[in-house]
């Protein structure tokens, strides 16, 4: 435990770089991404997926 403290607190600049890009990736296709919860989608025919 001590370690990954140690690595966390040496390379922070670089780990709050990486976290800032994956919130900037994954920002930038969320605009994209759509949820479809309409009765139709969710209703099974005969119990089976289709």
């Amino acid at each position: 435990m001590q370690k990954l403290a140690g690595l966390l607190t040496q390379y922070n600049k670089v780990i709050l770089l990486i976290f800032a890009l994956l919130c900037g990736f994954f920002g930038w296709f969320v605009q994209d991404f759509r949820i479809d919860a309409s009765a139709q989608t969710l209703l099974t025919k005969n119990n089976k997926l289709t």
